[in-house]
């Protein structure tokens, strides 16, 4: 059985820690969907938002200049 998650940011201003009592980072994290990060969102400690997408990383030149 797969474990649902959400990615969650902190509401700007706010500094909100995980479970773990580490602080979620301010651009967020994907976080399992449990009673604790639900009672977040419903305080809206969190927005939930989409993952940052990883920038494309271009392929190397193989021309070497002279």
């Amino acid at each position: 059985m797969s474990k649902e998650t959400i990615y969650v940011k902190p509401r700007q201003g706010l500094r909100i820690r995980q479970e773990n009592g580490k602080p979620l980072p301010e651009d967020g994290g994907q976080v399992p969907l449990n009673s604790f990060w639900r009672r977040r969102l419903r305080d809206q400690d969190v927005v939930a938002t989409q993952a940052p997408r990883k920038p494309k990383t271009k392929a190397k030149s193989t021309d070497q200049e002279s």
